[in-house]
């Protein structure tokens, strides 16, 4: 199974931002697309990765452990950002 690196920074946007509706904001997608993704990433690695209410979300545990990857991720695409600049 192959994850996508775009999704796993979208994942870690979503924990930062703490709702989908802002990190839709800061990644400039549209809500829906967001959800979406996150959708098709939780379907392909067979786990939920985020409880959601209406109030908040909540990492599952596996999602928590997966955040430690996303964040990996994130971090490589900031370094990679900065030296383009």
């Amino acid at each position: 199974m192959e994850v996508e690196p775009n999704d796993l920074l979208l994942f870690a946007r979503i924990v930062e931002a703490g709702s989908f509706s802002k990190a839709a904001v800061r990644v400039n997608l549209p809500k829906s697309t967001v959800s979406r993704r996150i959708s098709l990433l939780e379907a392909r690695l067979g786990e939920r990765l985020l409880q959601r209410t209406t109030r908040k979300l909540v990492l599952t545990e596996f999602g928590a452990s997966l955040l430690e990857h996303a964040r990996k991720v994130a971090e490589e695409a900031e370094a990679a950002g900065a030296l383009a600049q």
